[in-house]
């Protein structure tokens, strides 16, 4: 599961905190009765507390002959404040060697 990261000065098709929270709660709720959902509980709850560190130097992105560090908005606070990528925030708990991040990664494979 992703949020849309959003292009400010482009569009405002992204989701506030609070609407965040409100997906993220009935995510762990549909995760906790059974639904197959990936994303780890500790991701999850890192968006809900907006408590993962963003920008990182864990992910690059190759995308038109460029390779940049993170995302392509990298250097963009306001974009890197309202960030959607799960992916990373799961990264993140596993470079930190979270059981629940590392668990759930291997349901992945």
């Amino acid at each position: 599961f992703y949020f849309y990261t959003p292009s400010h000065g482009i569009d405002d098709l992204y989701l506030g905190l609070d609407e965040r929270k409100n997906i993220i709660k009935r995510i762990l709720n549909l995760k906790k009765t059974g639904y197959r959902i990936l994303n780890s509980k500790v991701a999850l709850m890192g968006i809900y507390n907006d408590s993962w560190k963003r920008p990182n130097k864990l992910s690059y992105l190759y995308a038109n002959k460029k390779l940049y560090q993170c995302c392509r908005s990298i250097g963009n606070s306001e974009i890197c404040k309202d960030c959607g990528y799960l992916g990373l925030t799961e990264i993140y708990y596993i470079a930190k060697f979270n059981p629940n991040a590392i668990y759930s990664a291997f349901k992945y494979l």
